[in-house]
């Protein structure tokens, strides 16, 4: 398990995304696993990859690092580089939402969203999608599983 800063560099036009993690390798099958989906948080690195394709994309560690500067040593990158993919001027360890001027808007706009696309869903629909317990949700990261689904 390496801890340090990547890089997401499109080889066509130089661009790069830059992050951190506590594990890189794991963190780059997250990248792809979200992008080939169609489904990363970043917008402006998603329509690079649909428009380049994976093929034009490097993924590289840029610096390897202690867990306690991971930030620090992100903020550098951003810091020193124009036109890239990353979205936030801040490294925030992912978290774009918490110091956000318009946080509150955002969480509304994302509850409003979530009920609306469940409110379309049956009972039984939301049983299957959210009442599986343990390692067979996709959702779940350890901890514990409650064996029933809160029904909205």
């Amino acid at each position: 398990m390496t801890s340090g800063i990547y890089k997401i560099c499109n080889v066509t036009n130089g661009k790069c995304y830059y992050g951190s993690s506590f594990d890189v390798d794991k963190r780059f099958r997250r990248h792809k696993n979200d992008l080939n989906k169609k489904k990363h948080i970043n917008i402006l690195l998603q329509r690079a990859w649909d428009k380049y394709q994976e093929s034009s994309f490097d993924f590289s560690l840029v610096e390897e690092c202690s867990k306690d500067v991971l930030l620090e040593r992100e903020q550098h990158y951003l810091d020193t580089t124009v036109g890239g993919y990353n979205i936030g001027l801040h490294s925030s360890g992912g978290d774009n939402i918490s110091n956000h001027p318009n946080k509150v808007n955002i969480i509304n706009t994302i509850r409003e969203s979530v009920l609306h696309r469940n409110n379309k869903l049956t009972i039984t629909e939301r049983c299957e999608l959210y009442g599986r317990k343990g390692s067979e949700n996709g959702n779940w990261n350890g901890g514990s599983s409650k064996n029933s689904v809160l029904v909205v």
